[in-house]
């Protein structure tokens, strides 16, 4: 039986730092990970629903007392805390780890490097819906789709982005652990009963049902992921996320680009960050905003768009920027009133 006691640099790499009973020191390879820990005891099973935002991150000591591990050794386990019907429930991180990042064998080692999700899948765009290429799973994998599932979820929702990332940037202060996204969980969890609260050593996630809106590129996609196939699947399947039209601007004469008189009342909202340092900027302003406009307007999806400046890329960024720090709702402003007007 050994303690995750946390991660450290070896070379290029970063392996596990673990306790065995005694105390003694041994380091392994990340994918160890998916070795969860055995405490004895007889094991129970429950199922619940749960809210994400509620789990609390609490000190080690009560779960290594409890497996008798010393508690001299160096915490750097994250440990989750949650209350259900009254009652306490301990989650390592290595167990949630594995129970949200599936397989965890495979994709650890994409799981603790920079821009490891996107080493694992990419976003493609087939008509008006979105799937995944699957590149750094096997191909048996690949073709699970309540694999895929969950990795949509990272890949189209800000929470579970970052919640992706966390988990190296917890690793590279040596600690094991993650932050968790916005929304509510079924899971189901086998651990034992010692000292006042339910020890866990295992879960899994049936569902998560999101919290937040996902990412433009990605709007439409359903708030019901289902990690499991088992679990009845109310409302649109994955395959069903759209790029919807944006009924707040309307076209003049068919033409959704900018007016000379428009783009006056709007350059301001960018001038400053022109200013500091974009004024070099490889696409123009005008044009990329011109074809955000059009790829709204049309309901085409990103991908399919075809941008006259930049690509589907640059324009989705930018307008997530301007959605995010209300820029966006300004221009919507200025253009209701131009073409209101103009009607």
């Amino acid at each position: 039986m050994r303690w995750i006691q946390g991660l450290k640099r070896d070379g290029n790499s970063l392996v596990v730092e673990a306790v065995d009973k005694g105390g003694t020191p041994v380091t392994h390879a990340v994918h160890i990970l998916s070795e969860l820990p055995d405490i004895g005891g007889t094991k129970k099973k429950i199922k619940f629903d749960t809210v994400l935002q509620d789990w609390k991150q609490v000190g080690a000591d009560g779960y290594m007392r409890a497996m008798g591990i010393a508690a001299a050794c160096e915490q750097r386990h994250v440990v989750f805390e949650l209350v259900n019907d009254g009652f306490t429930y301990l989650l390592p991180a290595q167990v949630v780890l594995k129970a949200f990042f599936r397989p965890l064998k495979q994709i650890s080692s994409h799981l603790f490097r920079p821009q490891g999700l996107e080493q694992v899948c990419v976003p493609n765009f087939v008509a008006s819906n979105v799937n995944f290429l699957m590149t750094g799973l096997s191909h048996r994998t690949q073709a699970c789709k309540s694999l895929q599932r969950p990795l949509s979820w990272f890949w189209c929702f800000p929470s579970a982005r970052r919640m992706w990332n966390s988990v190296y940037d917890y690793a590279r202060r040596g600690i094991l652990g993650c932050d968790l996204a916005l929304g509510s969980a079924r899971i189901v969890v086998t651990g034992v009963k010692k000292g006042g609260a339910f020890l866990v050593t295992e879960m899994t996630v049936l569902q998560v049902i999101s919290d937040e809106t996902p990412y433009a590129f990605a709007l439409g996609h359903p708030q019901n992921i289902v990690f499991h196939e088992g679990v009845a699947f109310r409302g649109r399947t994955l395959s069903d996320f759209v790029a919807r039209k944006d009924s707040a601007i309307s076209a003049v004469n068919g033409d959704w680009s900018l007016s000379d008189n428009e783009w006056r009342h709007i350059y301001p909202l960018f001038e400053q960050q022109e200013k500091r340092g974009r004024k070099h900027r490889r696409h123009e302003l005008r044009a990329l905003l011109d074809g955000i406009l059009g790829k709204l307007g049309s309901g085409i999806p990103w991908m399919k768009y075809s941008f006259t400046a930049g690509t589907w890329s640059n324009a989705c960024k930018l307008y997530g920027e301007c959605r995010k720090d209300g820029r966006w709702d300004q221009i919507e402003s200025i253009l209701r009133r131009s073409r209101d007007s103009a009607g």
